[in-house]
C-alpha cells in the first residue's frame, strides 16, 4: 500500500473496515458515532464487532457495538 506522491505534498492509502465474525466489511464514510457501509450487508442490532482504520503502514483496531444495525449501504449506522 503506497500513498501517492505530489507536486505538493503527499496523500495517504486509508483503508477502513469491519471485522465481523470472519467477514470483512470495508466502510465509505465514518463518523465519530457512525459509519455507512460501502456494499449492501445485513449486520443484526447489538453485533460487536471490530473496527480497523489503516493509514499507510500504520494500523489501529479498536472493538465497538454496532446498536441498530446496518440494513442495506444507504443510512448511516450508528456505533460506540
Amino acid at each position: 500500500m503506497i500513498g501517492k506522491r505530489r507536486a505538493d505534498g503527499y496523500s495517504a492509502h486509508v483503508d477502513i473496515y469491519l471485522i465481523v465474525g470472519n467477514e470483512k466489511i470495508r466502510i465509505s464514510r465514518i463518523g465519530p458515532d457512525s459509519f455507512v457501509v460501502a456494499d449492501r450487508v445485513e449486520i443484526p442490532p447489538a453485533t460487536q464487532c471490530t473496527l480497523v482504520i489503516r493509514v499507510d503502514d500504520h494500523e489501529e483496531a479498536c472493538d465497538i457495538l454496532i446498536t441498530e444495525g446496518v440494513s442495506g449501504n444507504e443510512r448511516p449506522a450508528r456505533y460506540f
